[in-house]
This record gives structure tokens, C-alpha cells and sequence, in this order.
């Protein structure tokens, strides 16, 4: 038996991304990471990201809510009655967090209170976000459908496109805000869609590619966030990538590719099965108040800040 054949074979497809991302953008577009400041999560799992206006980083990790400075520096730890799988800060500067049925939201007591009932014990919530209105959209992994509640937790519909819903594993199913629209990533169709507060598509785009203009693997992308400037920052996993499109699905810049996260690979407490499954290997991003990119590495629980 050889050992060393899924490692080798993970080396080979970073290696292949990095060239095709070498054709079709300058070297000089891509970070190495030790040029990047960084921190380590004190966690054995970490599921979800978020910054606030006041750039402090908000960690959805364990069974506790997690609160640095953007250098680092521990700040606040709120727990949790379960382990913790999104977070989110929502248009008014609260914080909004979730197990795997359960939303809350962080009192100024720094302790955590439910919000609305329980989804169900057949859910999963992926991932959260506000909308500028105050509702709340629950992404849910397991029932493949997007949820969405009022402020204080009344279920007021659903979002599914078909009988069958959307296309997505149950741990990646990201969703943000953006210009008065609910931004959906379907990853098991390589897209990001567009809709209304109501659930109405309005537009989608994306395709599956090794080239920097589309999304590789088998389920991307796996996170989102928006830019001050109007832009959508995507994540890759897999062959992990942090790409910045226009609204209309232009890419306008490659950030960081396979050479940043070489690590996580590498990383001796994980499997190399879980980093090329749909359900590990993730990471998940955040925007600065200043437009920075945030990024949890969920392999090495680590947390870069890209310029």
C-alpha cells in the first residue's frame, strides 16, 4: 500500500490549479501565505465567520461564539447550548448565530437567546444572513432549502427552486446579502443565484471549471461575502481559491490561490478523505470594514486577513 498517493495526488491538483490560474492571471494577482497576517483559532472545529463595523471577528467554533480583534486578540467567548454552525452580523450591528435547528442572537450581556422556535430536528442550518429589512434567511443543508424568518424568529416561507430543492451538501450552502437581493450559492451546480426578499430568481451565474473565471471541484463555492465597493467575494474548496466577481458574475480578480493554503492540506489532524470530500477542506470568508477579506481556514483553524 502506498501511503503517500493521496498526498501526492492532492500536491498534483494544486499544482494544476495554480498553473491554470497562471494562464489566466498575473503571478504577482496571488498571495503566499506568509506574507499574510494571521492567527490560530483555539477550537477543535470552527464552522463560521463573520465581522462587524467595528472590524472585531466573530467565531462560530465548538459550542461557543468567539470574539477577536482583527489582529488576534481574544476579546469575548459566549457559549453555546451546541455546537455552533453560522454566524452572522446583521445591517443593524447585531450578531446572529445558529446550531443545527436553533437561531440566536447575541445579548449585550454577551450571553446567547433564542430566536423563534426550533427548525426542526430533520434540519441543519449551513449559514445565515440579515436582510436591510431585518429578516432573517436560514440556509438548511439537510432539507435543501432556504428559510426565512422574521426578526423574531416566525417562519414566513421558504425558498426551494424545485420539488427536490437545491443542489448543495449539507455542510456548504452559502448565503448572503446584497443590493436589496438574497445571494445564493448552489454549489452542486457551480453557481451563485440572485433573489428577490420574496424568493424570486432574478439572475444566476457560474459554471464548473479549472479556470479562474469558473469553480472547480465538486461542490464550490462554499462561502460569500460582499464588498464595500459592490463586488462578491467567493471561496473555493478543495482547491482552495478566494476570487472577487462583479455583481453580474465578471471575474475581476483572483486574490489567493492553492500556494496560500497549501497547509491545510498538509494538515496532520484531518484525514486526507475529509479535505477532498464535499464535507471538509472549507473555508469561509468575511469582509473588513475596510473591504479586507477575512478568512477562516476551517482545516488548520486559522484565520488569514487578506489585503
Amino acid at each position: 500500500m502506498n501511503l503517500n498517493a493521496p498526498f501526492s495526488r492532492r500536491i498534483f491538483l494544486t499544482r494544476s490549479a495554480q498553473g491554470t490560474a497562471a494562464i489566466s492571471l498575473t503571478r504577482h494577482s496571488l498571495l503566499a501565505k506568509n506574507a499574510l497576517q494571521t492567527f490560530a483559532v483555539e477550537a477543535s472545529d470552527v464552522r463560521g465567520i463573520a465581522v462587524d463595523s467595528m472590524d472585531q471577528v466573530f467565531i462560530a467554533a465548538d459550542s461557543n461564539l468567539l470574539v477577536y480583534s482583527l489582529e488576534g486578540n481574544p476579546m469575548q467567548q459566549s457559549p453555546a447550548p451546541a455546537p455552533l454552525h453560522a454566524i452572522t452580523i446583521a445591517p443593524d450591528g447585531r450578531v446572529f448565530t445558529a446550531t443545527r435547528d436553533q437561531i440566536f442572537v447575541l445579548k449585550p450581556d454577551s450571553t446567547l437567546e433564542a430566536v423563534g422556535a426550533s427548525l426542526g430536528d430533520a434540519s441543519q442550518i449551513a449559514d445565515l444572513v440579515v436582510s436591510d429589512a431585518g429578516d432573517i434567511y436560514a440556509s438548511d443543508g439537510a432539507l435543501r432549502l432556504v428559510w426565512r424568518l422574521s426578526a423574531t424568529g416566525e417562519v414566513l416561507g421558504q425558498i426551494k427552486p424545485s420539488e427536490k430543492g437545491f443542489a448543495v451538501p449539507k455542510a456548504h450552502f452559502p448565503i448572503t446579502w446584497q443590493n436589496g437581493h438574497l445571494i445564493v450559492a448552489e454549489p452542486g451546480r457551480h453557481q451563485v443565484q440572485r433573489y428577490t426578499p420574496e424568493g424570486q430568481l432574478v439572475s444566476r451565474w457560474g459554471s464548473r471549471s479549472r479556470t479562474a473565471e469558473g469553480f472547480s471541484g465538486c461542490c464550490n463555492p462554499v462561502s460569500l461575502t460582499p464588498l464595500p465597493d459592490g463586488t462578491l467575494a467567493t471561496a473555493e474548496r478543495g482547491l482552495p481559491r478566494i476570487k472577487i466577481f462583479r455583481s453580474e458574475g465578471q471575474l475581476k480578480r483572483l486574490i489567493a490561490g492553492p500556494e496560500t493554503f497549501i497547509d491545510g492540506a498538509r494538515d496532520g489532524n484531518r484525514p486526507q478523505k475529509d479535505l477532498e470530500s464535499c464535507g471538509g477542506g472549507a473555508l469561509s470568508i468575511a469582509a473588513s470594514s475596510s473591504g479586507k477579506i477575512v478568512v477562516l481556514d476551517q482545516t488548520t483553524r486559522e484565520v488569514l486577513v487578506l489585503a
